[in-house]
This record gives structure tokens, sequence and C-alpha cells, in this order.
């Protein structure tokens, strides 16, 4: 700073960032033991990268509940979050961060059954029978390169279900005749055998 000249330098030092109350005097330069005259109302110099940026959701709802059964393939959401997020922000913020989280305790996901990495989220292939159930998973998105700047919360999380599609199978007959028919067998005769393929008599509703 000299003469009458105040500047604020470019930084992208993240500590830098808070409110600065300036005051300042007047006087004689050339006089430093005659009168001044010192400003009483400051000026605010603030310096927020920002922290004062609302972040926003475009789609209410980007990722959606899915049922996967077990012994599927693998199964993926990926969003763009540029998609569904907008940024009010009058200059660059960097990029986003999502985290996923258990949203009853906010626990990390489980990494047995889900990889995340950035916005995608992965269901991973499983025979394990002990995995059934609901998963509500929750996120929150902020900027990955100012972590204590504005952070959203969604709302209304999404569910993974895994089930046994077995367990909700339905047999029945293809027709009403008996596939396997009464008989009699005499004694001394040749032995004799009844077998159907169970694909020409019976049919299976199955969910996957």
């Amino acid at each position: 700073m000299n003469d009458f000249h105040f500047k604020v330098r470019y930084t992208e030092d993240l500590s830098s960032a808070g409110v600065y109350s300036i005051r300042y005097i007047v006087s004689f330069s050339n006089y430093p033991s005659g009168p001044s005259l010192e400003q009483t109302l400051p000026f605010i110099i603030t310096i927020d990268p920002c922290k004062s940026t609302t972040i926003s959701f475009i789609d209410p709802v980007p990722y959606v509940s899915k049922t996967y059964y077990l012994k599927d393939p693998s199964f993926e959401f990926y969003k763009d979050p540029e998609t569904f997020l907008v940024k009010d922000a009058i200059f660059d913020c960097g990029p986003y961060k999502i985290n996923f989280f258990n949203n009853g305790d906010s626990s990390p996901v489980d990494s047995t059954i889900f990889d995340v990495h950035s916005f995608s989220f992965k269901i991973k292939y499983t025979e394990n029978y002990s995995l059934e159930g609901d998963y509500n998973i929750g996120y929150k998105v902020s900027f990955t390169n100012y972590p204590n700047g504005p952070v959203i919360k969604q709302a209304v999380p999404f569910t993974i279900t895994i089930a046994d599609a077995c367990k909700s199978t339905t047999l029945s007959f293809i027709n009403p005749e008996v596939p396997y028919v009464s008989k009699t067998y005499y004694l001394n005769d040749p032995a004799f055998e009844f077998y159907k393929a169970p694909e020409k008599f019976i049919k299976k509703l199955q969910l996957s």
C-alpha cells in the first residue's frame, strides 16, 4: 500500500478467508507530528472463496431406488454433477465432491456391498444371502477444494434393496392335465419308468 491506494492481492490461500475491518488515519507525510484525522467508521474487506455460494439441486432425485437380486450382474449409478447441480458462484469454486452415507446414522456405506467413486455408486455382484435387506443411502455435495464451504444434503435418500428373486418366483403347470398318470403294475411284468422333462409341463414366473 502507498499513498491513497489500497489493494487486495490475488490469493488462493484458503486460510486467508475472513472478514477484515479496515480503519485509517490521514496526516501530512512531511509533518508526522502535525494534525491527523482518524476514520472511526471502518470499511470491510471480505475474502470469501465460495463460502457464501449456494449449491442447489436441479434434479430433486438424481439417484433413484433400485432392487438388486442376488446373482444379478453388478449395477452402477453414475450422474454427471453438471446435470443435476447448479451453483450461484460468480467465480470458479472448483469441482464438486459427493459423499454417500447410511442415512440412518451417517456412517460410511459398506464397501463390501457398494463401490463408491466420485459420482459413481455401484452395487457389487453378490451371492451372499445374509446381505438381503434395505439400505437407505443419503448423500451430500460440497466443493472439493473448499471443505469449509457450502454443503447441500439431499433430503430424500434412495434405497437399495438386496433380495433373493427365487423367494418370489411362482411355479405353475403349463396345462391342467396330470403329467404322471395312474398305472397298474402286474407282478412279473417288465420294469417301467415315468419320465417327464420339467420344462414340458412346468412354468415359472421369476422376477430376475
